[in-house]
């Protein structure tokens, strides 16, 4: 049996990847190591502000294939994400670069999708 050795939350902005760090610490009496963020969200980011991402394909291959690891992609719809910035803000992201990479995100979590260490929780899952 495989030791689970670390689990990265990701997701957009406002996906609401500090609810569920919360809930899996709560669930769990803080078992495992719980990461926000990696390879994905760089290279999401780096594809929003137009950098290089060859090397951030490589990186997330490489760290899906890490059997002990697991990445829970968090991505509600673009409506909830835009509700919650309407309500709490964001000192980075406006609507239009919310709904990019929302759309950014989609795409790459269908590429990455046939890893086995990927889970995916999508649309609304209240707070």
């Amino acid at each position: 049996m495989l030791r689970l050795n670390n689990i990265t939350l990701e997701g957009p902005d406002l996906s609401g990847k500090t609810s569920v760090f919360n809930s899996i610490h709560e669930a769990t009496n803080f078992k495992y190591n719980i990461q926000d963020r990696s390879e994905l969200s760089m290279l999401c980011y780096a594809e929003l502000y137009g950098r290089d991402t060859k090397i951030w394909h490589k990186r997330l291959r490489d760290r899906l294939n890490k059997l002990n690891d697991r990445m829970i992609v968090i991505l509600p719809t673009i409506d909830a994400i835009f509700e919650r910035y309407r309500w709490r803000g964001d000192e980075v992201q406006d609507e239009v670069s919310l709904k990019k990479l929302h759309s950014i995100f989609t795409k790459h979590i269908k590429k990455y999708s046939a890893y086995s260490t990927l889970g995916v929780i999508l649309g609304d899952q209240g707070e």
